[in-house]
């Protein structure tokens, strides 16, 4: 994903039997939450969906996602579900407004720590977005009980 145009409301892309790769920033949130939109329907929000695939970050370019990243393995053949950073360590720091669900472990691994943590300025920084809430991607809610009946 190279580019995303980013309209107001609520989108889900979901992605099946394959990778999601990440090669620039998302970005579809301003400071504000209603911003200009007026209504809770026009706030933008979005869901990326992987099943039976990885989502897999550059590790130079992307700074900034936007979002919930769901990466899950329904059919339990390959070691799918991951969020991994593509091309080994990185020192960028990644700020993700949203959720990550999913196999963190290979993110967080490369993702080497820089900065100040008093300035918010971790390695990978997670900021919760009540977008979600306001104006839900359509389908989540569904995938997040399907997700949570799977868990042991």
């Amino acid at each position: 994903l190279a580019s995303l145009n980013a309209t107001s409301g609520a989108k889900t892309i979901i992605v099946r039997n394959a990778n999601l790769i990440i090669q620039k920033d998302i970005t579809l949130y301003n400071d504000s939450i209603l911003g200009n939109a007026g209504s809770s329907k026009n706030i933008n929000s979005a869901a990326f969906i992987v099943i039976d695939g990885n989502i897999i970050v550059e590790n130079t370019e992307v700074k900034r996602l936007d979002g919930v990243f769901i990466a899950i393995d329904l059919d339990f053949k390959n070691s799918d579900g991951q969020i991994m950073q593509k091309n080994g360590p990185s020192t960028v720091p990644l700020t993700i407004n949203g959720n990550l669900i999913g196999n963190v472990k290979s993110l967080f691994e490369n993702r080497q720590g820089v900065g100040d943590p008093k300035k918010d300025e971790g390695s990978v920084t997670i900021k919760y977005s009540s977008r979600l809430l306001l104006n839900p991607p359509p389908g989540l809610n569904e995938l997040l009980s399907i997700q949570q009946a799977l868990v042991p």
